[in-house]
């Protein structure tokens, strides 16, 4: 769902302003879908993102 409405905002250019609304509706539906979720599932999104290593690798 979340990237159907990014696609779609791609396709507006900067002035319209239809793109700045299906923005805000995107967030708002990312942020319902976010206090929906479960004690559980927000504590493994903290840890994932707190504890998630950077590989490096060698340039090529």
């Amino acid at each position: 769902m979340k990237t159907e409405i990014f696609k779609e905002i791609h396709k507006f250019s900067h002035d319209d302003e239809w793109r700045y609304r299906l923005l805000i509706r995107g967030l708002q539906s990312i942020q319902e879908e976010k206090k929906s979720q479960g004690f559980f599932k927000k504590l493994e999104r903290r840890f994932v993102r707190k504890y998630k290593r950077i590989k490096v690798s060698a340039w090529k």
